[in-house]
């Protein structure tokens, strides 16, 4: 299946997970923020992936670092040349792929809900960083979801 249709559906199961309005910074918000799963060769994988919308030039970020604490294995920096809009103003940014066991991923194995505050720290040229937040609830059906996709 096409990276940006499992995205799209992605998008469409992580609007439930959101909880709370997104917190928008006067550069940009969050549109996604959450595991994504793939399937290659009968091995399940997963990796965190961020979706932002922004309202300036992108051409003048320098460096975004990406975090979704406390949930670990989402922080990862993406530098300048990786930021490439797949629409008018839409990027989305994904981490390291991992298998999709629950050695490797607890959190999303536990049933319990899971509650954090996805950050993206924004640098660019010659001006201060910017910090846009969103926080996000996964819900025991959710990472159910997840899991199955």
């Amino acid at each position: 299946m096409n990276k940006y249709i499992v995205i799209l559906l992605s998008l469409l199961v992580t609007a439930c997970k959101t909880t709370g309005s997104l917190t928008s910074q006067s550069i940009g918000n969050f549109v996604f923020a959450g595991p994504l799963t793939t399937k290659k060769d009968d091995i399940k994988t997963v990796r965190w992936s961020y979706g932002m919308e922004f309202s300036i030039n992108v051409e003048t970020i320098t460096q975004i670092r990406f975090s979704c604490d406390p949930i670990p294995e989402t922080s990862f920096v993406v530098n300048a040349s990786d930021i490439k809009p797949i629409e008018k103003n839409a990027f989305f940014f994904d981490g390291e792929e991992r298998p999709l066991v629950k050695e490797k991923i607890p959190w999303l194995f536990d049933p319990k809900t899971t509650n954090a505050e996805c950050k993206a720290i924004v640098s660019r040229n010659n001006l201060e960083d910017v910090t846009i937040t969103a926080p996000v609830k996964f819900t025991k059906d959710m990472k159910l979801i997840t899991i199955l996709q």
